[in-house]
């Protein structure tokens, strides 16, 4: 079912106004739900490692680790995952600060900014962020794999990422369609450093995660994120867990290179929702699914998928590169956060985002 725009910007104001003064606490019966959950997934779905955690309103009620990080290290509520595709509400908050400084125009041409962008004179900003334009997916070319595939560690700039789909035709005239391309937020992210002057991960760094004190997110040069407590990444061969070599992420940057632990998404959720990133009118344009003349396979707005589950609102998006498999989950109508982290491409966080939500939904 979609959720019309001006329902879900309305929660999202809302909630957080409304929220409660003093922390909550998850009761004995919703922690051994919670924990029931957690172990029976990763059984059936051969999870090597997971973290888990739970907030209201950017603070977190719920964190925990479950099974390993690598080398028979525990997870635990601080190890960091790669999060993939979760960079993409990032990178367009990214662009919705300048938006917001007057420096985009979200309905100008993206060659007004990055001039050499393919079709860059046919395709909007907003037709970027909500995945309308059209633009052929470069993770999809084959030549991919030899830029950046298993041990590669080479630097890839976005150029270089741009120039594998630059000759093809658009898949369809942008802002009929949606169609999920990782061009899209490589582009994005090009955008930033062209109107700013700053490279994308530097501007990011400055104007989103160090004002939210989001000490523990990176972004990442490699598959295996910085620091003592980070999860590696695993794939299942017959049968056995076999730990992912480490490899490039200059091949994802602005569309899918970021790493956290559960209590920062927790944390931006409740900033980014609470008006703290960008203005309230902006975080509804953000949450706004565009009407498009054809049937959309998927809810999407800026980063974010806009669903319904179980008649609440679900703000969402999830994230998956090789070795992780990652979702953030926000629920306008109640104000809780579920993420839940793997380091496993073929998990399903999803669904146990929904079974966790399912526990809290009517606790307050």
């Amino acid at each position: 079912m979609r959720v019309s725009a001006e329902v879900a910007g309305a929660f999202v104001l809302a909630t957080f106004a409304g929220c409660a003064s003093s922390p909550i606490s998850l009761n004995d019966q919703q922690i051994s739900a919670v924990e029931r959950v957690a172990r029976v997934d990763m059984a059936q779905q051969n999870i090597p490692g997971m973290a888990i955690g739970i907030g209201l309103n950017g603070t977190t009620v719920y964190a925990r680790g479950f099974g390993t990080r690598g080398e028979g290290k525990p997870v635990d509520a601080g190890t960091i995952f790669p999060i993939g595709s979760i960079t993409k509400q990032f990178t367009a908050a990214c662009v919705m600060l300048l938006v917001q400084e007057g420096r985009i125009k979200l309905d100008g041409t993206v060659a007004y900014y990055v001039p050499d962008a393919p079709h860059g004179r046919e395709i909007t900003v907003r037709e970027l962020l909500d995945q309308t334009s059209g633009l052929a997916d470069y993770t999809a070319q084959p030549a991919l794999q030899r830029m950046a595939g298993p041990h590669k560690l080479a630097r890839l700039r976005p150029e270089q990422l741009i120039a594998l789909i630059a000759n093809q035709p658009l898949r369809f005239k942008p802002g009929t369609k949606f169609e999920y391309s990782n061009t899209n937020y490589v582009l994005a992210g090009m955008l930033v450093h062209k109107v700013s002057g700053e490279p994308y991960g530097t501007f990011l760094t400055k104007h989103i995660l160090e004002p939210l004190k989001l000490d523990r997110m990176q972004y990442l040069r490699t598959s295996i994120p910085a620091g003592p407590d980070s999860a590696r990444g695993y794939k299942i061969v017959k049968g056995h867990f076999v730990a992912l070599p480490r490899f490039t992420m200059s091949w994802a940057l602005s569309a899918g290179a970021l790493a956290s632990d559960v209590g920062d998404l927790i944390r931006w959720d409740g900033a980014f929702f609470g008006g703290h990133v960008v203005q309230p009118a902006l975080v509804r344009t953000m949450t706004t699914v565009p009407p498009l003349p054809k049937a959309s396979e998927r809810d999407y707005a800026f980063g974010w998928v806009v669903q319904n589950v179980d008649d609440h609102p679900m703000i969402w998006h999830n994230g998956g590169l090789p070795g992780a498999h990652a979702m953030n989950a926000y629920f306008p109508q109640t104000g809780w956060s579920i993420v839940v982290l793997t380091n496993l491409y073929d998990a399903d966080p999803e669904d146990i985002a929904k079974a966790l939500f399912a526990i809290v939904r009517d606790h307050r």
